[in-house]
């Protein structure tokens, strides 16, 4: 029962990073929360080009001249057929972004249970290694260890920083 009571403890010290960081878990909320807002960021700026076609669309009908001597409308049609395509397309965004707050929630509620068993277990330190976390053992890129994708509104680069390294 002891051996079994020390594994336990092990294994939880395991998914505790040694550094205080936040754990995977919360990387990983945050990280789709941040999938999310980008999802959303892209769909609104679709669905405003989407509806300037239509503006176009409409407007281009207007000055059309009757009896459409250059055989026009044909064309202004599958426009309009295009920009109602785009937009409806889009509703891709709210059932995506309602799936991955499923996913956060659940990461959360592991999250919670986690920090409760590191609590109740009183593990003051633990052993897992973030890098290990983030990226596959399996991936053989020799860049990998510099890629650190898109950073979120709390951290990462900003602009004076980056335009700072040509200077």
């Amino acid at each position: 029962m002891s051996e079994h009571i020390t594994l336990t403890k092990k294994e939880i010290a395991a998914l505790k990073p040694v550094d205080d960081a936040s754990t995977s878990v919360v990387g990983a909320a945050e990280e789709l929360g941040e999938v999310v807002k980008a999802t959303e960021e892209a769909t609104e700026t679709i669905l405003n080009n989407a509806e300037k076609i239509e503006t176009t669309v409409t407007s281009m009908r207007e000055h059309l001249p009757a009896g459409d001597p250059d055989g026009m409308e044909p064309f202004i049609d599958s426009l309009d057929e295009v920009g109602l395509e785009i937009i409806m397309a889009c509703g891709f965004q709210d059932l995506t972004g309602q799936r991955i707050n499923k996913v956060v929630n659940t990461l959360n509620n592991i999250e919670d249970r986690l920090q409760s068993m590191i609590e109740t277990w009183r593990i003051e330190e633990g052993t897992a290694d973030t890098h290990d976390m983030q990226f596959a053992k399996d991936d053989e890129r020799g860049d990998k260890n510099l890629i650190h994708g898109p950073q979120g509104e709390s951290g990462g680069m900003d602009q004076n920083d980056i335009d700072a390294l040509f200077d």
